[in-house]
Formats: C-alpha cells, structure tokens, sequence
C-alpha cells in the first residue's frame, strides 16, 4: 500500500498543477506483495487525458494491465492505442460512472476478460457550473450531474468492484479529488474561500 501511495505522489505532483487531493488508498491484501506485479489488473476512470492517462502510462510501464476507461469512446481509445502502439498492456473500456448499467457492463466485462480486479483509481470527475456565478444561480440538473460524475459514481464503482477484488484476495482503491471538497483546506488561512467560512469574530481581529 505503501509503494503505490508513493507511486502515485510521484505521478501527480510533476504532472498537475490545480487542487489535489488523495482521498484514500485502502482495502485488503491477504499475504500478496504490492512489488509482485504478475498478472495485476488495475481500472483507472478518466484515463484518456490528464492524470488519469499519465497513472495508466505509469501502472502499465511496471507491468500491470490497465484498464483504461472512459466515456468517450474516441479519446478513450485513442489514449489507449498510444500506450498500446509503446508496447504497453492497456485494454479500452468504456465506462460513465454516473450510469449504474455502464458501472455494472464494465466491471462484468472485466471480470470476463480477466476474472480478477486488483487496482481501481477513481480518476474521474467533472466541473460544469458556470465559475462566473454563485451558489444561489446553481441549477438542479447541473448540480445533479456533478453528485452523479463526482461522488455517486465513485461511490457505487467501488461497490461493484470490492467483490471482485475480494475473489483474489487482494485490493488497492484511490479515490482522487480537490482539495476545494476539504472544508479543513478551503478554511486556511492562504485559501481565497478561507474568509467565507470565518466568523465574524475572527474576521474582525487584527493579526499583528
């Protein structure tokens, strides 16, 4: 578990430069060392761009077989054939966490294709509120569909895949996200959302 915490601070921090948060990197592993690559298997959502093709590119230049998966059926496999075309062992899988039938069709079809998970990585998330207005002109289908993308998905994706990780007796599962979802980070000092969560009493103090 270690190894992989490591692996991936190594991967995000050269690589992004917005808010970021490690959520969790959890689960079981029952007498199996994380530095034995044969035969793992790992899933990574939103693996056709960004942060989520850079951990495919790095789990996959250690040995693992990746699953990347994505929404888009055209980026997702053209990011996969470029790891591919690198000699890369990375299947395509497509996959819209805010649909519990395309959770469910990805994970069967892995457990098909491969009858085993042992690494899931919740990379995927989207932003589509307008950064120009407030919280008082967010719209319910907005809002919605950002719940569904950013924290039921993930969520529910775990559900399914816990099952299949258990049937090997090993798991890994990093769930990605910003740390503008932290109310510890967003109330420091250095925040510009900081000053909204300050009492009153506190905002009116001099700090000498």
């Amino acid at each position: 578990m270690l190894l992989l915490k490591k692996f991936i601070l190594r991967v995000i921090k050269p690589h992004y430069q917005g808010h970021l948060l490690i959520l969790s990197v959890a689960l079981f592993d029952s007498n199996n060392q994380m530095s034995k690559h044969d035969n793992k298997v790992a899933l990574i959502t939103g693996a056709n761009k960004g942060i989520g093709f850079e951990i495919s590119r790095q789990l996959a230049g250690k040995g693992i077989t990746v699953v990347a998966g994505a929404r888009s059926e055209d980026s997702g496999r053209t990011a996969c054939n470029r790891l591919r075309d690198a000699g890369m062992d990375v299947h395509f899988q497509l996959i819209d966490v805010s649909d519990e039938g395309s959770i469910s069709s990805a994970v069967a079809n892995i457990r098909e294709k491969f009858n085993h998970l042992d690494i899931l990585v919740n990379n995927a998330g989207i932003m589509i509120d307008d950064p120009e207005k407030t919280i008082m002109d967010l719209n319910q289908d907005t809002f919605t569909k950002t719940l569904l993308t950013n924290a039921f998905g993930p969520f529910f994706l775990c559900q399914t895949c816990i099952p299949l990780m258990k049937k090997n007796n090993y798991g890994r599962i990093v769930n990605m996200a910003s740390t503008l979802g932290s109310l510890a980070d967003i109330t420091g000092h250095q925040s510009p959302y900081g000053v909204v969560w300050k009492s009153p009493h506190t905002g009116s103090q001099k700090h000498y």
